[in-house]
């Protein structure tokens, strides 16, 4: 079943409507998942986000709504698909045989059988990972908020980001499309008083170009504009800041509540908004305009939402800890 798909417009978004629904649901209580993509859109990941656990996919091209395939080895819940690698990172949780030295590691899994292809040591705690376009380099935000940028081909560190000037802790970064640049969304300790960073980083150097305040303590998320030097940061407020790469201002703030997790469709003239809490949302992002929504029942779970490569789904972790799956409707096959 991956019969031709028609992509995800400004046009159409409002129709979206949820075309699969991956399982098995769970028997314990989730409290959300995260998602993505491989380059392909034809497999679909996810993992349990607040304990080890292991990563299960789906292949969108299968009849079956079960998990093609589930990695055995526990896993921390940040995990990254390397584009045209058939690869997964994530960290590795220590088991009762494992080394003192070797208490976390960073392993590559094969996405073919889940298969481990690559480990490292890795002594760090893991808020954030994201891939180059290419696939060769993962960006990383770690311990209060330092940044890591990783040889994926070597299988290790390349060099360390310059640390925020503050106690701060990381959520989501990204890599820009053309690699120049890395960006981190900080956010203020529970403790601490004061307004979260967008902190954007030279990928060469790993030096601070600037370090921008969103007004609001948490700064949760960023995504670069795939075509566009423009990057959206989402915050825990009401905001979603576009900031522009070449002024490194912000320039514009559209509303979005408790924007937890963003991902942009191909064109990047769509913005699906993970909440915090049990919802999604569209945007159309040139104006700002809520085009689709959508919710569950259970409000103690925050899931990631994501645009396929293709721009032709969306995904969202549901509360009963399936996966949904979002598309624009065949006209003779499925209610609008």
């Amino acid at each position: 079943m991956h019969s031709q798909r028609e992509p995800i417009t400004v046009a159409n978004a409002s129709r979206l409507t949820r075309v699969r629904r991956f399982g098995p649901p769970a028997s314990i209580k989730s409290w959300g998942q995260h998602l993505a993509f491989d380059s392909q859109s034809t497999l679909l990941l996810a993992m349990e986000r607040t304990q080890p656990d292991r990563i299960r996919w789906w292949n969108l091209r299968g009849e079956s709504d079960l998990p093609a395939c589930s990695a055995e080895m526990p896993l921390s819940s940040e995990f990254c698909v390397l584009p045209g690698r058939e690869l997964v990172v994530a960290v590795g949780e220590p088991d009762a045989t494992a080394p003192a030295a070797w208490k976390k590691r960073l392993v590559a899994l094969s996405t073919r059988d889940g298969s481990l292809r690559n480990e490292a040591p890795f002594p760090h705690f893991l808020s954030g990972m994201s891939a180059s376009a290419d696939g060769s380099l993962l960006a990383m935000t770690v311990d209060d908020g330092k940044g890591l940028l990783w040889d994926v081909e070597r299988w290790r560190s390349l060099r360390e980001m310059e640390a925020p000037p503050k106690n701060f802790y990381s959520q989501g970064c990204a890599i820009s499309p053309d690699g120049r640049f890395i960006a981190a969304a900080q956010s203020q300790t529970p403790t601490d008083e004061g307004s979260g960073t967008l902190q954007l980083w030279d990928a060469t150097t790993g030096a601070t170009l600037c370090l921008l305040s969103g007004n609001d303590p948490y700064v949760w998320d960023v995504a670069f504009h795939p075509t566009e030097p423009l990057l959206a940061a989402g915050t825990g407020d009401n905001g979603i800041h576009v900031v522009d790469l070449e002024q490194r201002r912000i320039v514009r703030t559209f509303d979005a509540p408790r924007a937890w997790r963003l991902s942009f469709n191909p064109d990047g003239s769509l913005l699906v908004v993970a909440g915090d809490g049990p919802f999604f949302s569209v945007y159309r992002f040139d104006t700002g305009e809520c085009l689709f929504g959508h919710q569950d029942g259970n409000d103690e779970q925050t899931s990631s939402a994501a645009f396929s490569p293709d721009g032709a789904y969306v995904a969202w972790g549901q509360g009963d800890y399936t996966v949904g799956l979002w598309a624009v409707p065949y006209p003779s096959l499925e209610p609008r």
